[in-house]
């Protein structure tokens, strides 16, 4: 069972309504790409990741796009939007040299589809990755100010 935990004041203040936007990928083996502990990578970290999310930002809707991930967490136990791709896209890394012909990577997929859910749904903050959305406006780092474009 999965704790609940009220939103603090603060969030539902200063950001009204929350959609948290994130990725999905996991094949236990390690990629010379990969920066940092391989344990961000894993099942594991899934429930540490989830319950941090929901305790800092309590958000209206979790949305995790899976990038046909061969090991997934049981994301059925939790109350979250599971997107399937139909394949794996790719770190941007992977098409920059060539491993990988594709338009989009993985990341951008995973920002899209997070992006069109919170298109779908009045609300005010959407947040992905790096990548926050507030009130019509794009920051690219979530400890920045600076707005960097105004998309959406």
């Amino acid at each position: 069972m999965v704790p609940q935990y009220a939103r603090s004041r603060w969030i539902a203040l200063r950001m009204g309504k929350v959609v948290v936007g994130s990725g999905w990928w996991c094949d236990g083996k390690r990629h010379d790409w990969a920066i940092g502990s391989p344990f961000t990578r894993s099942v594991a970290f899934f429930d540490i990741w989830y319950r941090q999310v929901m305790r800092c930002l309590n958000p209206d809707r979790v949305v995790i796009t899976d990038s046909a991930s061969p090991i997934k967490p049981d994301f059925r136990s939790y109350p979250i939007e599971w997107i399937e791709l139909d394949r794996n896209y790719g770190h941007p890394n992977d098409i920059r040299v060539g491993r990988i012909c594709t338009k989009y990577s993985g990341f951008t997929r995973t920002v899209i589809s997070g992006a069109m859910r919170f298109a779908a749904m009045p609300i005010s903050t959407f947040m992905s990755n790096r990548i926050v959305c507030y009130a019509g406006t794009i920051f690219s780092d979530m400890r920045s100010e600076t707005p960097r474009s105004t998309f959406c």
